[in-house]
């Protein structure tokens, strides 16, 4: 009896009651509209690839996320309360794929209800490969000149190779692997430099090593100096001898370290002749001996010796005096005397 009452009390005046409802749900969902409030985020975009798929080509970075949601929860909520991504697990060959973009919320987030949540843009194409390994070789790369007088004679890296990942078409073009900028102005001596490695490329990495070792070694730079007309000198000449050489003076050309040659300026007694063993007269053969610095080689090109004549030596005497010459001044025999 009570059913019936109330199917009847439903049905009386059906179309009004119809059109209260609608009014109510109107100004309920009205209110809730106008309680809300929107913000947008600019979040990472990360890609999920866990079947040996890497991306391989650009692909937009970030991601708009717009919120609408109340004016008290809005207030609470951060970009780190989402995490933006594309899920390309799923994918197992080389191409072009559009994807759409996923969300993850924190757990601050999944306490705000009611929480809208509209990403833009929805889908990005991906372009993706398959992931190989492989070592290259590392080159170091030098910049600036030594200090002047010295050269660059060799460098070594350690590590010499290292392990890169990434889409195979990029692995395989890698011919070598540059270091960031080694710097050896004004340097004199051997150095090594602990150095950063340069990839070239976002998609292209290595895991396992973050720095190598390049010992760069530094020479003196050889040159040729040569200096002409350099006296020859007689020395330790026999008693009762005379010697007079066949030429007088000679060249000289030496071969040392730049800085040091350019430097050097031969003094009159560079080379000479020793005479202490000859015992006669006549022309004879002789050692040339050159008195350089040690650190310097002298050219094959240098004669190894000289002729040298010796004859008996002869006292030179006073004239005589000539007939009707004047006998010296007494002021002279005086000065004598004295």
């Amino acid at each position: 009896m009570k059913v019936n009452q109330l199917i009847s009390n439903i049905q009386e005046h059906w179309p009004a009651k119809v059109i209260c409802f609608i009014m109510a749900l109107g100004l309920y969902v009205l209110f809730q509209v106008s309680s809300l409030d929107t913000k947008t985020f600019i979040v990472p975009l990360h890609v999920s690839a866990e079947n040996g798929i890497v991306p391989a080509a650009p692909y937009p970075a970030e991601v708009k996320i717009t919120v609408r949601c109340s004016k008290d929860d809005v207030l609470l909520l951060r970009e780190s309360d989402f995490y933006a991504y594309l899920n390309a697990d799923y994918l197992t060959d080389d191409g072009t794929y559009d994807l759409h973009v996923y969300t993850k919320l924190s757990g601050n987030a999944l306490l705000v209800d009611p929480l809208e949540i509209r990403i833009s843009p929805e889908a990005v194409p991906l372009t993706v490969e398959q992931q190989v390994s492989g070592y290259v070789p590392v080159s170091p790369l030098l910049a600036g000149n030594p200090a002047h007088g010295y050269e660059v004679k060799g460098t070594v890296v350690t590590p010499s190779q290292i392990k890169m990942t990434g889409p195979h078409n990029m692995v395989e073009k890698y011919r070598r692997l540059q270091t960031k900028t080694v710097s050896v102005e004004g340097i004199s001596e051997s150095q090594t430099f602990d150095v950063a490695l340069e990839t070239g490329s976002s998609f292209v990495r290595n895991d396992d090593v973050k720095t190598v070792s390049v010992q760069v070694t530094v020479e003196p730079v050889i040159i040729e100096r040569t200096f002409e007309n350099l006296p020859v000198n007689l020395i330790n000449v026999p008693e009762g001898l005379e010697a007079k050489l066949s030429v007088e003076t000679a060249s000289l050309t030496l071969t040392g370290a730049q800085s040091e040659l350019e430097k050097y300026a031969p003094t009159g007694f560079v080379f000479f002749v020793n005479c202490g063993s000859v015992t006669s007269t006549g022309i004879v053969e002789l050692p040339l001996t050159v008195m350089v610095p040690g650190s310097f080689t002298v050219s094959d090109s240098v004669a190894k010796t000289v002729s040298v004549r010796f004859t008996e030596f002869v006292q030179k005497r006073d004239p005589a005096p000539s007939e009707g010459a004047e006998p010296p001044a007494a002021e002279d025999e005086e000065t004598e005397s004295l």
